[in-house]
């Protein structure tokens, strides 16, 4: 297989032109090759949202569970290019081992060329979230419903993570996909998923209430505590999002659970946000009101000094 068709098939792929796709493909191209940076091209198509693409590399064998593996996207000519220049010929002859062992192919190991840099550039500078991702959660957090619906259709998992564990709906409720978390509930997604935030975290600190409503009526603990001890009431008073502040209260969220010495009351005066530590004032225990006086003094006497 000429590298050169692999970039074709990338190029192809990320610009809609299904006749060349066809030709590719029929000549022998896989369906699940990788690019440098380890996506197929079923990844690519997820993130630009073109589903008539989805489908016809499905159609073609695509796998849904296929994630981004910048491993198997390594090899020792990409080590050698400048972009990974850093990188020492000892290591690089360790990793393509490792590829080996992982069950990597020599179709694995693809030097790319300028217009292939260019390409995976554009389609990879706007989210973390992206960077190990998998068809599902890329199609998520890009927003793109109908092809979460094609590759849910295709038996991609609802809770299918990356390597850092993100599953899906997180990534949806982060970007305040609305329509894709509906979708992901649909199917049976963990309303509370995730090792890091939860899908209602991640929702709260974007500030997207209308997901966070969603979320609420879906189960999701609103009390829940993170690996801080904090809760998502705390992170909408300390991000002075109103808002969401009452949303989560109303679905009784507790204003009193206190954590590393600091309430929602607290963590709304701290920051400064006025509006919020007057709603949550009224409702909040007397210990707490009064860590929160502490924490309003320390904010306006911070404010007279500048």
């Amino acid at each position: 297989m000429r590298a050169s068709n692999v970039h074709r098939l990338f190029d192809a792929t990320a610009s809609g032109d299904l006749s060349t796709m066809r030709a590719l493909l029929e000549r022998g191209v896989p369906a699940n090759v990788r690019n440098s940076w380890g996506q197929t091209p079923l990844i690519i198509a997820a993130r630009t949202g073109r589903h008539e693409v989805v489908r016809m590399l499905l159609g073609y064998g695509a796998r849904v569970a296929a994630r981004t593996d910048p491993l198997l996207g390594l090899s020792e000519p990409i080590l050698s290019h400048e972009v990974y220049a850093t990188f020492d010929r000892a290591r690089a002859s360790v990793m393509v081992q490792e590829v080996l062992r992982l069950g990597g192919t020599g179709s694995d190991f693809v030097e790319p060329d300028t217009a292939d840099l260019e390409a995976i550039e554009l389609l990879d500078s706007t989210d973390d979230l992206l960077s190990e991702a998998g068809p599902l959660l890329t199609a998520a957090v890009c927003g793109h419903p109908r092809v979460v619906d094609i590759l849910l259709a295709a038996g991609a998992a609802p809770d299918a993570t990356d390597w850092a564990e993100t599953p899906p709906l997180v990534g949806a409720a982060a970007q305040g996909h609305l329509e894709i978390v509906d979708r992901l509930l649909a199917a049976g997604a963990e309303v509370d998923a995730g090792t890091g935030f939860t899908p209602l975290e991640e929702a709260v600190v974007n500030g997207h209430e209308s997901v966070v409503r969603r979320l609420v009526s879906a189960g999701a603990d609103v009390d829940r505590r993170n690996e801080d001890g904090g809760t998502p009431l705390m992170i909408a008073a300390a991000t002075g999002r109103l808002n969401v502040v009452q949303v989560l209260v109303e679905a009784g969220a507790d204003v009193d659970v206190v954590a590393d010495g600091e309430a929602a009351l607290s963590c709304a005066a701290a920051y400064g946000h006025l509006s919020v530590y007057a709603y949550l004032l009224p409702r909040s225990t007397a210990s707490v009101q009064a860590r929160g006086d502490i924490a309003l003094g320390a904010y306006l006497e911070y404010v007279a000094q500048l």
